[in-house]
């Protein structure tokens, strides 16, 4: 039976933090005209580089450009609240809460000053906040029923989550059915949720989605993986739970499993942003 597959639309946005707004309090910092010219302009030639759907590019960066040449963002001086408003307007447009723009001049500087020594330091305090979280698992259980409960709140890369989830799922493999909490998870890595989904189908690969990626004009392939460490249950029941705060990769999740009739969606409508992305320097503040 061919499998209808879903090409992710990747999102380009400027902004990674997920569910973390910026204060009102303001920066403190005041910005001159010149310098929201220059990052409007910065914004508007990135969305053209990098965004997945051109016309929708074009029409953000008209109704930036046609605000700031209405002086529109000419009583914001803060950059903080500058940031804010760019967001607004970019999402009125794109409807993509993946789009976003944070004023944050020391992360920035952090990122350009960085050298090997300090990309390792990043990725090992990386992987420790991952064990701090459990790698993501806040709460595993058998409920009544025999129901395998799990509340899982971000989806970290597959080779550094696969040990836990094999402890995870082998905790639950003997379970009449599984549900999967997705409420409170906000997205994370593709592979991860390669790795999780390989539990609920067979040895044979079932492929899951194609992700297309505009600038390098690429396609990049998921399936289930076809060596996992423990018990496979293709046939169990398998339940995920959604809130309006499902995002990301945790939307992924849910529609794969959706889409291939693997599992029953319970819950609200999800955030609308089941796409990947990636962080772009606009200049030395945004």
């Amino acid at each position: 039976m061919k499998i209808k597959t879903l090409i992710m639309a990747v999102s380009f946005f400027i902004n990674v933090p997920f569910a973390i707004s910026q204060s009102n309090s303001g920066s403190g910092n005041v910005m001159s005209n010149t310098e929201k010219e220059s990052a409007v302009q910065s914004i508007s030639k990135l969305l053209f580089d990098n965004y997945i759907f051109p016309e929708v590019s074009a029409e953000m960066e008209k109704y930036i450009k046609d605000k700031l040449a209405a002086n529109d963002y000419s009583s914001i001086s803060d950059p903080v609240k500058f940031s804010e408003e760019l967001t607004k307007d970019l999402q009125s447009v794109s409807k993509d809460k993946h789009i976003r723009v944070e004023y944050n001049p020391d992360r920035i500087k952090k990122i350009k000053e960085s050298d090997n020594n300090q990309s390792n330091d990043m990725q090992a305090e990386f992987i420790q906040q991952l064990k701090r979280e459990n790698y993501g698992f806040r709460k595993v259980e058998r409920i009544g029923g025999n129901i395998g409960y799990i509340d899982f709140r971000n989806f970290g890369p597959g080779d550094l989550i696969k040990e836990k989830v094999a402890s995870v799922m082998e905790f639950v493999e003997d379970c009449n059915a599984l549900i999967f909490d997705m409420r409170f998870n906000g997205g994370g890595d593709p592979t991860g949720i390669q790795v999780i989904t390989s539990y609920l189908f067979g040895e044979e690969p079932v492929h899951l989605n194609d992700l297309y990626f505009r600038p390098a004009d690429t396609t990049e392939q998921y399936w289930t993986l076809k060596e996992i460490e423990g018990k496979r249950r293709p046939d169990v029941p398998v339940y995920v739970l959604t809130s309006s705060y499902t995002f990301s990769g945790a939307e992924e999740f849910s529609y794969n499993l959706k889409n291939l009739k693997r599992a029953t969606i319970v819950g609200e409508t999800t955030g609308g942003g089941a796409h990947p992305g990636g962080m772009n320097i606009v200049d030395d503040n945004f």
